[in-house]
């Protein structure tokens, strides 16, 4: 994968949840086209996860906004608040 930018990691709170955003930019692994990828880390014991979204830049007029709802859709049910985001204090 060759990387074409790197806009780093940035802590975000999302409806609750500390999470931390990496974004960057790639060539398509089939072609010359370039891809968005963000990771959505989550840290939550052993509930953590990461979610990846990306999309081929050409059509960032449709899915950045789908993207976008995608990540702020994001909550976490049964497990105590004060314990959310501990670990990115």
């Amino acid at each position: 994968v060759s990387i074409l930018s790197w806009e780093g990691t940035k802590r975000t709170t999302i409806n609750g949840i500390t999470a931390l955003v990496t974004e960057y930019h790639r060539k398509s692994l089939a072609g010359p086209e370039a891809f968005r990828v963000r990771l959505i880390r989550v840290i939550a014991g052993k509930r953590s996860f990461t979610l990846t979204v990306s999309y081929n830049e050409k059509d960032s007029f449709f899915l950045e906004t789908i993207t976008d709802k995608i990540i702020s859709s994001l909550k976490l049910t049964g497990i105590n608040k004060a314990l959310l985001g501990l670990s990115l204090l």
